[in-house]
């Protein structure tokens, strides 16, 4: 994701991946055809494959923002990696039953 320094990206990221990790526990993505039509089956998080990328600081981040106070996570600086894979059921209709 790439944008304006300090918009917001590193809090939208960690709250896009902590509804995406917590879909089944009443996390909402109205926005996300599959998890709005409850095709949306798992998201798990997965190893990186490249190493020399830093990782994405979700947990700080996340911890930062149910903290007490609640504070804005870190900001990240440059470039960083978070990898999710999602399982999902398929919205092919050529396989939807009649």
């Amino acid at each position: 994701m790439t944008g304006l320094s300090r918009s917001g990206k590193t809090a939208f990221i960690t709250a896009l991946v902590n509804q995406l990790l917590n879909i089944h526990t009443g996390a909402r993505l109205p926005l996300l055809s599959a998890a709005r039509e409850e095709r949306l089956l798992g998201v798990k998080r997965v190893p990186q494959r490249d190493f020399g990328i830093p990782r994405f600081t979700y947990d700080e981040g996340l911890a930062q923002l149910y903290g007490q106070p609640p504070m804005w996570p870190t900001p990240t600086r440059g470039v960083s990696e978070i990898r999710l894979a999602l399982r999902y059921r398929s919205n092919d209709s050529l396989l939807a039953p009649f």
